[in-house]
C-alpha cells in the first residue's frame, strides 16, 4: 500500500479522535472494512498517539497530505479518491455522519451565538392557570400557571418570604403515562421584587404522542443552604391534569444547551438564579484512557451587554466512566433586570497530568420573565351601574344611582341634592332599609356599610354608598327588591352615616348637639328594581397551615366579588378564650380587616346557638379535638376571575383580658417587662355596674409606642400567641 493511502487512513483516524468517540462496535466494523479491502495491519493503537498531537501539529499534517495528493493526481482524481474513502455518497454515510466523522474540525474562528429573532414574532398561547398552594415549614408556594408547547414546559409560583437561609430546588417532572427525551436544560429564576419563581424546562414533548392535554406531577423541593451540603426540608408536590399542549415552538426564549470544540462537547444542564447569586451546572462526557477527568476551569458569565464576571466557586458534583459535572456560582443577582445573559468556558483541567485544553464553549441564556407568556385571565365583565330612577320631596331629590347585589351581599349608590347648604354639619339623618318583594327586611347576618361624603363645587350635595349582608346566600340568578330611604329623623341620633372629620377638627362641647342634614324630617323615598344575583364560590377543599405548633384548617369559605365568609378551627393552646382579635384577606394588591366573627364551636365556652350553622358544619374529626374552637369570620372583600388569589392572614391569636387580670400574672409580667425597659402601673376600676382595669406608662424605651408596648404586655401575661398563619383561599387538588 502507498504512503500516501496511509497518511489519508490517518487523517480518518484523527478525525474520529478529536470527535467524541464512536461505539466500540462500529470502530471494529470499519476496522475490518479497511483490512479487507486494503490488506491494512490493525493500526487501533496509533489513535491514542495522533490524540496527544497538539492541534496545529495535526492541521498542518494534514494540509500537507492534500497538496501532494492535489499535485500528483490532480484536482478532480483527488476529489474522488476522498469520496471513496469517507464514503461520500455511499449507503454507510448516514451512519458515519452520526458519530461525526465528516465534521470539519478546522476552526479558525470562534463561533458567535446570535439569538433567533425570528421566534419573537410568535404570540404565546393563553397559560393555563392552576392557582394550587401548599404550605411547609411555614412557607406558602401558590402555583399559579403552566405553559406547555412541543419545546418548552414553563411553570410559574408565588412564594411566600423565604428565611435567609432557604431556597427552592431545581423541581422534578414526572409525565403520567409518558416518558420524555432527555430535557436539553432547564432554568429557574427566583425574583425577590415581586416573590416570583419561574421555571422553564428546554422539553420535548409531542402532541402527536401525548395528544392536545395531558397530566404531569411536579415536585418542587425546599432547600436549606449549608456549607457542605444542601439540606432538603420539604416537597412541595402539585398534580396537574389536562394541561394543554400546543403545537410547535410558541415561546421566543433561547437557551444554548451544547457546544462542542474539537470533539469536546460541553453541556449545560441547569441554571438557578436567586436574588443573592446564580448556579450553573455543566457536565463534558471527555474519559480519557487512564480513567482521569477533564474539569472545567476559568468560566465567566455576562449579563446582557455588561462586563464578564468571574465565578466565585465551583464543585465537582459528579464524576463517572462517562465524564465530570461541574457547578459554577457566581454573585449574579435574578433581580440584575437583564434579558439574557452568556456563559463561557476557557479552559478544561486533567485531574491527573493537569494538562490544559484551551478553546471558548460560548452558551447564550434567555432569562424568562412573565412578559414572556400570556398569562392574562379573562375578565369578567363589571355589572353596568345603571340608573333607577329619582324621587323628588319638598325640593330634594334622592336619585338611585346603581345597585349591585351578590349571593353573599347587597349595595346600593345614591345622590341626594337640594339640601341646605350647611358646612358644619356632621353627618345626614336617617335611615336605609332593603325589602324583599314579599315585604320581608333583607340583612341580619351583621354585615353592612354606609357612607356619605360631599360633592366638590355642589352646596347640599351628598354622595353616598350602603350594603347589607344576607343572612343565607342567594341562591337566585335574579331578583327584585325594594329600596327605601329616609331622610330626617323623629328620633336622635338615627344617622345614615356621618361625614369624614378632619383630625385637626374641634370636638363640639359636652351635651351640645351638631348640626345635621336635614335639618327636619322630609320623607321616604321607595326604589322597585330587579338585578341579576353574582354567583357564590364555595371552597372546601384549602389547604392548611401550621405555625408554631398550632395548625388552623379552613373548612369552608364561601366568596363573592363583593365580601368572604371564612370558617376557620385550630386548637386553643389552654381552655381559655384564644380569640382572633384581626385578620386580614389580600389579593397582593388590595386587603380587608375582618369585620366581624362569629364562634361557632368550643366546649370550653358557651356558643350562641342563633346563628344559621347549615352551611358550617363541624368537622366530625375536630370535635375530639381538645381545647378546639370554630370561628366565622367575614371580610368585606371579594374575588372575581379578574382579581388575584385572595390568602387569609392571622397574625395572631389572643386571650380575650379579663375584667381583672390575676395579680400573680401580673407580677410574672412586670419582671419581663422591666427587663425590656417598660415600666407601668394597671389600675383597676370597680363600681356597681362591675368592674374593670388599665394601664398607665410610666417609662418606655426610646420610640415605642403605647400600642406597641401593651402587645409587650400581653406577651409577658402569656396572653398572645404568634403566628402568621398565611392561608390561600383555593381548593387544593
Amino acid at each position: 500500500m502507498s504512503e500516501m493511502f496511509i497518511l489519508s487512513i490517518e487523517k480518518k483516524i484523527h478525525r474520529a479522535a478529536m470527535m467524541p468517540e464512536p461505539s466500540k462496535d462500529f470502530q471494529d466494523r470499519l476496522w475490518d472494512q479497511l483490512r479487507t479491502h486494503h490488506n491494512q495491519p490493525d493500526t487501533r493503537t496509533h489513535i491514542h498517539v495522533l490524540r496527544r498531537h497538539p492541534a496545529w501539529i495535526v492541521i498542518a499534517a494534514l494540509l500537507i497530505v492534500f497538496i501532494a495528493l492535489f499535485i500528483g493526481f490532480g484536482p478532480r482524481n483527488v476529489y474522488a479518491f476522498f469520496r471513496q474513502i469517507l464514503g461520500i455518497g455511499d449507503a454507510g454515510i448516514q451512519s458515519i455522519q452520526e458519530v461525526g466523522l465528516v465534521t470539519d474540525l478546522e476552526l479558525t474562528t470562534v463561533p458567535t451565538l446570535i439569538p433567533d429573532e425570528s421566534a419573537s414574532a410568535i404570540t404565546p398561547h393563553n397559560a393555563t392557570v392552576v392557582a394550587l398552594s401548599e404550605t411547609h415549614e411555614g412557607v406558602t408556594l401558590t402555583l399559579d400557571w403552566v405553559y406547555v408547547d412541543e419545546g418548552r414546559l414553563a411553570l410559574s409560583w408565588t412564594t411566600g418570604t423565604l428565611p435567609e437561609d432557604l431556597t427552592y430546588g431545581i423541581p422534578a417532572i414526572s409525565m403520567n403515562g409518558y416518558t420524555t427525551p432527555q430535557a436539553e436544560g432547564n432554568i429557574q429564576t427566583l425574583r425577590k421584587e415581586n416573590n416570583q419563581l419561574i421555571f422553564v424546562s428546554y422539553q420535548v414533548i409531542q402532541v402527536d404522542t401525548v395528544g392536545e392535554a395531558f397530566g404531569f406531577n411536579v415536585d418542587l423541593p425546599l432547600v436549606r443552604k449549608n456549607e457542605q451540603s444542601d439540606e432538603s426540608l420539604a416537597l412541595f408536590h402539585f398534580e396537574l391534569q389536562d394541561i394543554p399542549v400546543f403545537r410547535g415552538r410558541t415561546v421566543p426564549l433561547q437557551q444554548t444547551y451544547a457546544h462542542q470544540i474539537n470533539g469536546i462537547e460541553l453541556r449545560l444542564e441547569s441554571i438557578q438564579m436567586t436574588p443573592s447569586s446564580t448556579e450553573l451546572v455543566v457536565c463534558n462526557d471527555y474519559p480519557t484512557d487512564d480513567g482521569s477527568h477533564w474539569t472545567l476551569q476559568n468560566a465567566t458569565l455576562q449579563m446582557g451587554d455588561g462586563t464578564e464576571e468571574n465565578n466565585l466557586s465551583y464543585s465537582v458534583l459528579d464524576e463517572s466512566s462517562d465524564g465530570t459535572c461541574v457547578q459554577f456560582t457566581f454573585e449574579t443577582s435574578s433581580d440584575a433586570g437583564a434579558k439574557h445573559m452568556t456563559f463561557r468556558v476557557y479552559e478544561l483541567v486533567n485531574e491527573t497530568s493537569e494538562e490544559v485544553m484551551t478553546g471558548l464553549w460560548n452558551f447564550y441564556i434567555d432569562l424568562p420573565t412573565t412578559e414572556d407568556f400570556n398569562t392574562e385571565v379573562s375578565e369578567t365583565p363589571e355589572p353596568t351601574p345603571t340608573e333607577i330612577g329619582s324621587q323628588t320631596v319638598s325640593d330634594v331629590t334622592v336619585t338611585l344611582e346603581w345597585v349591585f347585589v351578590d349571593a353573599l351581599r347587597a349595595a346600593v349608590g345614591y345622590t341626594i341634592t337640594g339640601l341646605p347648604d350647611v358646612p358644619e354639619a356632621v353627618g345626614v339623618q336617617g335611615n336605609i332599609h332593603l325589602y324583599d318583594m314579599e315585604g320581608n327586611e333583607v340583612g341580619g347576618a351583621g354585615i353592612g356599610t354606609s357612607n356619605v361624603v360631599r360633592v366638590d363645587d355642589q352646596p347640599g350635595a351628598v354622595q353616598g354608598t350602603w350594603s347589607v349582608g344576607f343572612m343565607t346566600p342567594l341562591e337566585q340568578t335574579e331578583a327584585s327588591f325594594q329600596l327605601s330611604i329616609t331622610l330626617g329623623s323623629t328620633q336622635q341620633y338615627e344617622y345614615i352615616a356621618g361625614f369624614p372629620i378632619s383630625p385637626e377638627a374641634t370636638p363640639y362641647p359636652a351635651g351640645e348637639q351638631p348640626p345635621s342634614l336635614p335639618d327636619q324630617f322630609l320623607g321616604t323615598y321607595v326604589f322597585d328594581f330587579t338585578t341579576p344575583i353574582q354567583p357564590l364560590t364555595v371552597l372546601t377543599n384549602i389547604p392548611t397551615v401550621t405555625v408554631n405548633g398550632i395548625e388552623v384548617i379552613v373548612p369552608r369559605a364561601e366568596l363573592t366579588a363583593s365580601m368572604s365568609k371564612v370558617m376557620i378551627c385550630y386548637q386553643k393552646p389552654s381552655e381559655r378564650d384564644w380569640w382572633i382579635f384581626d385578620a386580614v384577606v389580600s389579593d397582593g394588591t388590595d386587603e380587608s380587616h375582618m369585620s366581624g366573627g362569629q364562634v361557632l364551636y368550643d366546649p370550653d365556652v358557651s356558643v350562641y346557638s342563633g346563628y344559621n350553622t347549615e352551611n358550617w358544619q363541624i368537622p366530625a374529626e375536630f370535635q375530639t379535638v381538645e381545647h378546639g374552637r370554630c370561628l366565622l369570620l367575614d371580610f368585606l372583600q371579594g374575588k372575581d376571575q379578574s382579581s388575584g388569589i385572595l390568602t387569609l392572614i392571622i397574625p395572631a391569636l389572643e386571650i380575650s383580658p379579663p375584667e381583672v387580670i390575676p395579680d400573680a400574672e401580673l407580677e410574672a409580667a412586670y419582671v419581663i417587662l422591666e427587663a425590656q425597659g417598660i415600666e407601668m402601673s394597671y389600675e383597676i376600676y370597680r363600681g356597681s355596674g362591675g368592674g374593670g382595669g388599665g394601664v398607665t406608662y410610666t417609662t418606655l424605651p426610646e420610640g415605642m409606642t403605647d400600642e406597641e408596648a401593651y402587645q409587650k404586655f400581653l406577651e409577658a401575661l402569656g396572653y398572645l400567641y404568634e403566628g402568621p398563619w398565611e392561608i390561600p383561599l383555593i381548593n387544593q387538588e
